[in-house]
């Protein structure tokens, strides 16, 4: 590979290469329970497996809610 390769090869190789470090690390730091609403994150994570999984944990968050309301009174 490394002699056999034109410059060509090895650009089009980094720039993948750079290209999908650059998108994992920006995933990395960006999924967050914060951004469900986000348009990016419901195309990332949708479908039977999660759709499920933020339902409930809307859910739990509306009992922590009530909780805390019924307990200051």
């Amino acid at each position: 590979m490394l002699t056999d390769w034109s410059i060509l090869q090895w650009v089009v190789t980094l720039f993948f290469t750079i290209s999908f470090t650059v998108i994992a690390i920006w995933l990395f730091f960006n999924i967050k329970y914060e951004n469900k609403d986000k348009r990016w994150f419901q195309l990332i994570f949708s479908g039977k497996e999660w759709t499920p999984l933020m339902k409930s944990i809307e859910l739990m968050e509306q009992i922590e809610d009530y909780k805390a309301k019924n307990l200051s009174i």
